[in-house]
């Protein structure tokens, strides 16, 4: 008897291998690929948005639609303003307010790293590299007589100077007087700045609200001349007729209130003209500052009333702190003439030319060379004569 013998072949092995295959692979021993595993999606937090930046300035839309169309219409746009640092808004405000509106341009031409506004003079004459010389006078001569060689010798030094007159030096005699005066200083500056020049003149409206008259050569910003034209007094201080028997004597003793300006009636009362001398003071951080002697000083007796009166309010501005008073000097006035002779050469030389091209302008000089000029009474005896004396030396009675 035969015995069948199993033979498997390979293909009845590879069947029953994919029969054991299939058993084994259960749902329950399923293994998921990476692909099936979903992670939970996390909600993204959102960015808040930023607030705006505040504006660079407090100027509310109210105030910067009435500069650009009831102050000053087409002078600057609202954009400009809202843009403006915060000491560029304030000029702005200030010289819309005061209907300046041409100085608008020199405030968007500055840099924005400007101070705070404490003046329109920051705007409208910087003040000079080299440094300023700033003087207070009563009259138009009085700084080719009682401030020269000093002035000057500051131009030489690359220096500017800053002239401010409080009276007009009318004389009595009227506006007309006093203009053609004021002729004479321009074409003696002209002298002393080597040649002709041409003159502007302007009006500026101070913080302090005074508007002065000011008059500078077009090209060359050495110097600047600032005209308060207030009365001018007289050798008696009694004033004139014309003027209403005003005088800054009498303004300083209190037996008047104020003055008004000999060309535009307008009132300046003492107080005005010490915040004058203050603001074009801190303007300009002068180098040094020239005043005649003030009359509460020992040296002034005799000199005119105009003078001593110009130098007490120096005087008094500068004790109230408002003027550095190491930065001040003192020229003594009509009593040098009893002092000796001290100076001589080429300092004296320019003083005389420019006296003498000054004088051809005022009549009652009545000279009109260096010659005729030193032989006039008075006149030539102070020409030939200059003595100062600073704040801190000067003996009060």
């Amino acid at each position: 008897m035969h015995r069948c013998k199993t033979v498997w072949g390979t293909g009845a092995l590879l069947a029953l291998t994919l029969v054991f295959s299939a058993c084994a692979m259960t749902p329950s021993a399923a293994v998921p690929t990476a692909a099936a595993i979903v992670e939970p999606t996390a909600t993204p937090t959102p960015t808040p948005t930023p607030p705006p930046p505040p504006p660079p300035n407090d100027l509310g839309e109210e105030r910067i639609t009435q500069i650009v169309t009831v102050d000053c219409p087409g002078a600057i746009g609202a954009e400009s303003v809202r843009m403006l640092v915060q000491a560029k808004a304030d000029a702005v405000d200030f010289f819309a307010t005061t209907h300046q509106c041409g100085d608008l341009p020199l405030v968007l031409a500055a840099g924005d790293d400007v101070t705070a506004f404490t003046t329109p003079l920051q705007y409208v004459d910087a003040p000079c590299q080299a440094g300023t010389m700033f003087t207070v006078w009563a009259h138009y001569d009085d700084d080719l007589i009682f401030g020269s060689p000093s002035i000057p010798l500051a131009l030489d030094a690359g220096q500017c100077v800053r002239n401010l007159y409080l009276t007009g030096s009318d004389a009595g005699k009227g506006l007309e007087y006093a203009r053609e005066r004021e002729n004479g200083l321009r074409h003696a500056y002209d002298a002393l700045l080597g040649g002709p020049r041409e003159w502007t003149e302007r009006t500026v409206t101070l913080a302090n609200g005074l508007t002065l008259a000011m008059s500078r050569p077009a090209e060359d910003a050495r110097v600047a001349f600032f005209f308060l034209r207030l009365p001018d007094g007289g050798l008696d201080a009694e004033g004139f007729e014309s003027t209403g028997w005003t005088s800054l004597p009498k303004l300083l003793a209190g037996t008047i209130g104020q003055l008004q300006m000999i060309d535009t009636g307008a009132p300046v009362d003492l107080d005005g003209i010490g915040s004058t001398v203050a603001e074009l003071y801190g303007a300009y951080d002068p180098l040094s500052v020239m005043a005649h002697l003030p009359g509460r000083a020992k040296g002034t007796s005799g000199d005119h009333p105009d003078h001593q009166v110009t130098g007490d309010i120096v005087m008094m501005t500068t004790d109230s702190g408002r003027i550095d008073a190491s930065r001040v000097v003192y020229s003594q006035g009509y009593p040098i003439e009893n002092r000796d002779v001290n100076l001589g050469g080429e300092l004296l030389a320019r003083k005389l030319e420019a006296f003498a091209i000054y004088a051809a302008h005022d009549p009652m000089v009545k000279c009109t060379t260096v010659d005729t000029c030193l032989k006039t009474k008075r006149f030539g005896p102070w020409l030939l004569r200059q003595y100062l004396t600073p704040h801190t030396e000067i003996i009060r009675p």
